[in-house]
């Protein structure tokens, strides 16, 4: 389980999913954030539905498919942004 002090975030490309956008409001952030980062090809059915049993929130980092290496750049600089504004 996912403790209480941390936002929990499962990047993937199966629905249902909201944009990170609507979760990046620095208020409502916890003080620990994760990211689970995804094989090449996304994760398994099973793997999303063990996330969020675990407390994670499945998000879409945008159209475009990345790759591990920039999907993990991306979402590390959206946080950033949203935390700095």
């Amino acid at each position: 389980m996912i403790d209480a002090e941390t936002s929990a975030f499962i990047p993937c490309l199966t629905d249902p999913r909201q944009p990170i956008s609507a979760y990046l409001d620095p208020n409502s952030l916890k003080s620990k954030i994760l990211i689970l980062i995804g094989p090449e090809g996304d994760f398994t059915p099973a793997e999303v539905q063990a996330a969020i049993a675990a407390g994670a929130v499945p998000i879409s980092l945008g159209k475009t498919v990345l790759r591990v290496e920039t999907a993990a750049i991306s979402v590390l600089s959206a946080i950033q942004f949203s935390i700095n504004s």
